[in-house]
């Protein structure tokens, strides 16, 4: 469940948007009938280039339409073809306004639209900036078709992709897919119905017919190729969903990933030491609950000692000193047992959270563990062993240990929360109880993963764990029988529905970044398990890649914040989903996590099969070379 996003005021948006709509003496004709109608829209980047000059020409003559109608251009940008293009401008702290040319050449539909823009009563706030600086995006319509929609049958209308025509007879009045995104509409939870619904209300107002007079007027579905330019002098870059995609990255850029999303975490903690769970950077506003949970502080404070021990980074661990003092002030001895040690959160040691407290220690440096104590600790890792269940199992908290209180179903979560740190702690103190409770668990998780066919991504990363530490074929068969299961759940450029949903899984629709990340761990475990008893790797590792290609394309960073009220602040988080830009700590903790892990796939599918392991030291910082390189991706 997501917490405190839901609740976000979304009343007085920051981003008010303002359509622009045509008339004219006479009628425009309407659309073509046909189902699809296409023209070839594929510039070159000199295009491209001529068409954002002449709009930002434009845009510098905000008083003088006669002086905007005599501007010159070249004429190959008539390249783009015969239908409407849409241009939206942007910059911090101001509504973004979109204005369409309908007719004429290209020349001429980009001086209608931005005509329409300088009309816009929000553009009294841009007539002081440079045009210069102001981002650009130009949509060159190239795909138009008329939809109907009765009741709950309908075309699919793609949040961010598809943008809608109403036909008003006498003008038009058009709604660009990333309005849907670019408004910062937090619908994720929300069925396809939903969204639907929810575009369709917000074009019948900007039409003026109110919320439901759409369903008297024709209605299209439109598609684009767009193109971003943040500012002058700086080359385009092509757009999907309102984003850039990335196709190909480095080792290099996955460090730089990774460092950007653990500035952002450690940029957002509070003046206590907490981490802001969530905020929508859209309208610049926390979530009524942005506090966050002693587990998911933990899963954050991992994902930032993960960053040190792949990047060498010692510097961050002294940023990361309050968050930490405030997790290990709440680790404290249990009631009625004071040699074991819980994590307190709402009076209760929750195993989970004790899990995670654990493995977080645990990926801290050597020295940095002997500082906070060994000997605690053991005592943390002492207690996961306690709420063992006899038939290898958790107890969910150690009030369910106590008092011996059966829940009606076990959590296969808990038990590979537990399972996972204690074999991971084993890693780090070969102390014999950790891995035989560990290997407990895998031997539970297995059970139930043969009993419902689950292929739980937290389970996976607990039987791998616990083969990387004490292998043993019946846990390597159910690491890959579990990653088999994950991978069947993948979008892959095979079977796609739209281009940026590659990498991402099926379990959500448009996939969602936790579910990418959660995944991609737990194949990037399956991985490690493959290349250590010598199997193939290669499928393991496209699927890994594809998915982190993924998690950086849900990144921010400066050339896909140009929406955002204050993007300079969100840069190094991670979006919520593809069509939801909420900001929120654990999808950061575990795309950062990810960056980090993948280090080592792509090294080894950039060397070849056989290659040697990258130094595992914790002052290491050679996993930054730049030739290793993939070119999977959206």
């Amino acid at each position: 469940m997501r917490r405190g996003v839901r609740r976000i005021a979304t009343g007085a948006l920051a981003l008010a948007v303002v359509v622009a709509t045509f008339s004219s003496a006479s009628a425009a004709p309407p659309f073509s009938a046909s189902e699809r109608t296409r023209d070839d829209v594929r510039l070159d980047v000199y295009g491209w280039l001529e068409m954002f000059d002449l709009a930002r020409r434009a845009l510098a003559l905000p008083e003088d339409p006669a002086a905007r109608a005599a501007l010159p251009t070249r004429a190959d940008v008539n390249a783009a073809g015969s239908l409407p293009t849409i241009v939206t401008i942007y910059h911090r702290d101001q509504p973004m306004i979109w204005g369409v040319g309908e007719t004429g050449d290209v020349r001429a539909r980009i001086l209608a639209a931005v005509d329409a823009i300088i009309a816009d009563d929000d553009f009294a706030g841009y007539r002081s900036i440079d045009p210069a600086q102001i981002a650009i995006t130009m949509a060159v319509i190239d795909d138009i078709s008329p939809i109907k929609i009765k009741g709950n049958r309908a075309p699919r209308i793609e949040p961010g992709v598809h943008g809608l025509i109403l036909d008003m007879g006498d003008h038009r009045t058009y709604l660009p897919g990333p309005v849907f995104v670019h408004k910062g509409w937090a619908v994720e939870a929300d069925g396809r119905s939903d969204r639907r619904e929810k575009i369709l209300m917000e074009l019948g107002e900007l039409a003026g017919t109110g919320a439901n007079g759409w369903k008297e007027h024709p209605l299209y579905r439109f598609r684009t190729e767009s193109a971003l330019q943040i500012a002058e002098d700086i080359k385009p870059e092509l757009l999907y969903r309102g984003n850039q995609a990335i196709t190909s990255y480095t080792v290099q850029d996955l460090q730089d990933a990774a460092t950007r999303a653990g500035q952002y975490l450690l940029r957002s903690v509070d003046d206590d030491g907490r981490f802001v769970a969530d905020m929508d950077p859209t309208h610049d506003v926390e979530s009524d609950d942005a506090t966050i949970d002693p587990y998911h502080h933990a899963k954050a404070l991992y994902a930032i000692a993960t960053l040190v021990r792949y990047s060498g980074q010692l510097a961050t661990l002294e940023q990361a000193r309050t968050p930490l003092r405030w997790l290990n002030e709440r680790i404290q001895p249990l009631f009625l047992q004071p040699e074991l040690l819980g994590v307190n959160y709402m009076g209760n040691a929750v195993t989970t959270t004790n899990a995670m407290s654990l493995m977080a220690l645990a990926q801290l440096p050597r020295q940095q563990l002997e500082i906070v104590g060994v000997a605690q600790v053991n005592r943390l890792a002492h207690t996961l062993v306690d709420l063992q269940d006899d038939d290898g199992s958790f107890y969910p908290s150690y009030y369910h240990r106590l008092t011996h209180l059966r829940t009606s179903a076990k959590s296969t979560s808990v038990a590979a929360h537990a399972t996972l740190a204690l074999a991971r702690y084993y890693g780090v103190n070969k102390t014999a109880e950790w891995i035989i409770a560990a290997r407990r668990g895998a031997d539970y998780l297995i059970e139930e993963f043969e009993r419902t066919g689950d292929a739980d991504p937290w389970s996976l990363q607990a039987v791998a764990e616990v083969d990387l530490q004490a292998p043993d074929e019946k846990l390597e068969s159910a690491v890959f029988a579990m990653a088999d299961g994950i991978m069947g759940e993948q979008y892959t450029p095979e079977d796609r529905d739209y281009l940026d949903y590659t990498g991402g899984f099926k379990n959500n629709r448009p996939p969602r970044t936790l579910s990418a990340a959660l995944r991609a761990e737990a194949l990037i475990a399956a991985f490690k398990v493959a290349k250590k008893a010598g199997k193939p790797t290669h499928e393991l590792a496209e699927r890994v890649l594809m998915a982190t290609a993924f998690l950086l394309n849900a990144q921010y960073h400066v050339g896909n914040g140009y929406y955002l009220r204050r993007p300079e602040e969100a840069y190094g988080a991670v979006r919520y989903s593809l069509i939801d830009p909420t900001i929120d700590v654990d999808e950061i903790s575990h795309a950062m996590i990810v960056y980090c892990q993948a280090f080592d796939v792509l090294w080894e599918r950039s060397q070849g099969p056989g290659a040697p392991d990258l130094p595992d030291d914790d002052n290491d910082t050679t996993r930054g070379d730049e030739t290793a390189t993939t070119e999977t991706g959206p």
